[in-house]
């Protein structure tokens, strides 16, 4: 599907939202990320945000959620997020009319790197718009393992069909979220302040776009 707005590098990942936070997003970037493990979707105006974002992430873990947001979207700058062992699971076998991502969290660098990489093969037959891979560890060498990873990706994908956002996990390897970038991932994650941040490692906004101008 894809045919999305040229997204901004940094995604603002959100559980908690409210018009300061669109406010604040609005002046840095074009893409938020919906977490709709703390953000009940019930509560929240879904054309509001597609009024005022030119690409959202909805990062869901129910098919209840999958079904609310399709009789929702007409707009296709919208994407899923939905853990592959969840399709896996639950066979969930239509997501092809959506722009969505496939993403697998706790990941070992060893449980990728089985059978010559050939869990890439199985991720990208479902032709997400993206994959996102979030590996587990404190990896003394995770930017030649992060390198090897995206090199091997590109054997498996179209770069131009599929992209990668793969990183690690933790505060001794948060750095990987940055260098993402540069090996092709279309887009990193941060959070509003320190008391907000999604993820284990995850910079703020404010960290990042310092970091992006060096």
């Amino acid at each position: 599907m894809m045919n999305l707005t040229k997204l901004s590098k940094i995604c603002l990942s959100l559980k908690y939202i409210n018009d300061d936070i669109v406010n604040y997003a609005k002046s840095i970037t074009n893409l938020i990320e919906i977490r709709l493990d703390n953000i009940n979707l019930l509560n929240i105006d879904l054309q509001y945000y597609s009024n005022n974002f030119q690409n959202i992430i909805y990062k869901i873990n129910s098919l209840n959620q999958l079904q609310l947001l399709s009789n929702h979207i007409t707009n296709q700058n919208i994407i899923i997020d939905i853990d592959y062992n969840y399709i896996r699971n639950k066979g969930i076998s239509y997501l092809s009319e959506f722009n969505f991502i496939i993403s697998l969290h706790n990941l070992k660098f060893e449980e990728l790197n089985n059978n010559n990489f050939e869990l890439f093969q199985t991720l990208t037959s479902l032709q997400p718009s993206f994959i996102k891979l979030v590996l587990d560890g404190h990896i003394e060498k995770w930017q030649e393992i992060q390198e090897k990873i995206y090199s091997s990706f590109f054997d498996f994908a179209d770069s131009q069909k599929i992209k990668l956002i793969c990183f690690f996990e933790g505060e001794f390897s948060k750095y990987s979220r940055i260098h993402s970038l540069k090996l092709g991932a279309p887009f990193t994650y941060c959070g509003v302040n320190k008391e907000l941040l999604t993820g284990n490692g995850q910079y703020t906004c404010d960290e990042i776009l310092q970091l992006l101008k060096t």
